[in-house]
């Protein structure tokens, strides 16, 4: 009698149970007109204290970035949630699917009108912190979603 078993190969982070990998910004117009450039943004200070909020609100962290790095024109991040009542909660929101919203909140240090268009082209800037959101400001930061199973292996047993 032959047998197949299935072999399940799980792409996880460390503590994956609690971390969830984002794209915290992007070069595009967001829903104001303003755009990042990433290649100006200053993330030293950021990486000293790495905190994610809840909505911006700073009485209110949630979390931490384990990561934080520009690749092309993507800040992307990974967020490791507090193991705390509100952490929780976002986390559950994220797993289920209902919140999917990531914004930074940075201080603007360069910046000037794009040109026929609204909004502010921004040169050079501090990335102050991460929030989960419900609504982001700009449409292409958000928690990417990826399925557990990440290949599944089937082998003959004999």
């Amino acid at each position: 009698m032959n047998r197949i078993e299935l072999v399940a190969a799980l792409s996880l982070a460390k503590d994956s149970s609690r971390r969830v990998n984002v794209v915290a910004s992007k070069e595009i117009p967001d829903r104001d007109g303003d755009i990042i450039r990433l290649s100006g943004m200053d993330l030293e200070q950021y990486r000293a204290n790495p905190v994610v909020l809840n909505q911006h609100q700073q009485q209110e962290p949630i979390g931490k970035a384990v990561d934080v790095r520009i690749v092309g024109d993507e800040l992307r991040a990974e967020l490791e949630l507090a193991r705390n009542e509100k952490g929780g909660e976002v986390l559950g929101l994220i797993k289920s699917g209902v919140l999917s919203g990531i914004s930074i909140g940075f201080l603007s240090k360069q910046a000037a009108p794009r040109q026929g268009m609204r909004g502010w082209d921004i040169t050079a800037s501090e990335l102050l912190e991460i929030s989960t959101v419900s609504v982001p400001a700009n449409s292409a930061a958000l928690v990417q979603r990826s399925k557990e199973l990440s290949h599944l292996v089937l082998r003959r047993l004999r």
